[in-house]
């Protein structure tokens, strides 16, 4: 009877322990790769050359090695990080999707629509200093009278509009900000104004002479 059970138990071994063996050395699943992804872009509309930002994962740290297109146009690559990358509007480009392509693959991203019209421009702010949440007056030209259609930024952080007029708008300068210049881009265009520095004092005035 012992005999009969030893040969029953080794069977059942010799059947269980290439098949515990095999579901133990089984591989692991492999990881999915990364691969580049756009959450935004900004600002979405312009004339060719107005810089544009575009926001996502797994850019390549090397901005040179990322191929960025509007609508199949290729644009070109100043600068940027894993996360961001600061493009120009290419001239000659039309209306369609922003694509960015690296080693990890390629990705399509929202719409930047070319417009036409007068490009803004700055002529003045004022005040010229002070620190975050001090409202600041821009003086120019063919600006947008809707406050949202401006897009503002101080040393590329985005200022909230308050109020427009096609002559000045008011904006905040913006918590986040850093001391350099202020930048208008609406339909028309982009221009580039004055420095705006950042100061933990009061707010820094310039009187005109009329």
């Amino acid at each position: 009877m012992k005999k009969a059970f030893d040969h029953v138990t080794r069977f059942v071994l010799m059947i269980l322990f290439p098949l515990a063996f095999t579901a133990c050395s089984k591989p692991s699943p492999s990881p999915i790769p990364a691969t580049v992804t756009i959450v935004s872009i900004g600002p979405s509309f312009g004339s060719a050359g107005t810089p544009v930002m575009v926001t996502g994962t797994h850019f390549d740290a090397t901005p040179s090695k990322n191929t960025v297109k509007f609508n199949g146009m290729t644009a070109v690559v100043s600068g940027g990080t894993t996360t961001t990358l600061n493009v120009t509007a290419p001239a000659g480009g039309t209306t369609g999707p922003v694509t960015v392509s690296n080693s990890t693959g390629s990705a399509t991203g929202p719409v930047f629509t070319y417009t036409t019209g007068s490009a803004p421009t700055i002529e003045s702010i004022n005040p010229v200093a002070g620190k975050a949440g001090t409202s600041v007056t821009i003086t120019g030209s063919n600006f947008d009278i809707t406050p949202a259609n401006n897009t503002v930024k101080f040393n590329g952080t985005a200022a909230t509009v308050s109020s427009a007029s096609t002559t000045s708008l008011v904006v905040s300068a913006p918590a986040g900000g850093s001391t350099g210049p202020v930048t208008v881009t609406n339909g028309g265009g982009t221009s580039t104004g004055p420095t705006f520095t950042y100061t933990n004092g009061p707010a820094v005035y310039v009187s005109y002479d009329e």
